[in-house]
Parts: C-alpha cells; structure tokens; sequence
C-alpha cells in the first residue's frame, strides 16, 4: 500500500537522515547539488536538496499560490506536473488546495 507523507513530514526524516551522515559525506553531497539545480541521482542527495531548500522552496511556493484565485480553493482540479522533479511542488499545491488529483510527469 503506498503511504503519503505530508511535506513537513518528508523534510523532517529528510533531516535526520542527512544530518546522520558524516561532515565530509554531508559536504560532498552539497557540492553536488550545484547550488540546487544538479540533478539528484540517489536519495542522499534528495535529502540534502531538502535539507538545505526545502523551506525555502516551500515559502517560494506558497508565495506564489497566493497570486493564484481562491476560486480554486472549491473546485474539483487535476494537476499535471510536467517536469516535476521530485513534485515537490505538486505535493504543497495538492496540500495548500486540497487537490486529489495529481499527475507527475518527470
């Protein structure tokens, strides 16, 4: 059965799994990302990624949800998330408008 994770949930094992690391593992792991826009092969490197951007780009996001209509808040939508990544960002829109439906397309 699959288990969703909330996103503070996500960032929080994400934490404690990164900072579990060795100081030297940590700082290759951020080398690699390239200041956020390498491309994450393993999931020590997505566990850097939201170690040191996930808030950051949560607060981006939600920044910008909010020029979206509140209309939104009460219709039943779909996503399509083409380039999504790791849909992160499908995840916080899904939790700011209550989406049920979410397509990730990588």
């Amino acid at each position: 059965m699959l288990k969703l994770f909330s996103f503070d949930k996500l960032l929080e094992q994400a934490t404690k799994r990164f900072q579990s690391l060795p100081e030297s593992i940590q700082r290759e792991l951020k080398e690699s990302l390239e200041n956020g826009k390498g491309i994450l092969r393993q999931r020590d490197q997505m566990d850097a990624y939201l170690y040191f951007y996930g808030e950051i780009h949560r607060q981006k996001l939600l920044r910008a949800f909010k020029h979206l209509p509140e209309s939104l808040q009460n219709r039943n939508i779909s996503v399509i998330d083409w380039g999504c990544g790791q849909g992160l960002a499908s995840m916080i829109f899904s939790y700011v408008f209550r989406t049920k439906s979410v397509h990730l397309f990588r």
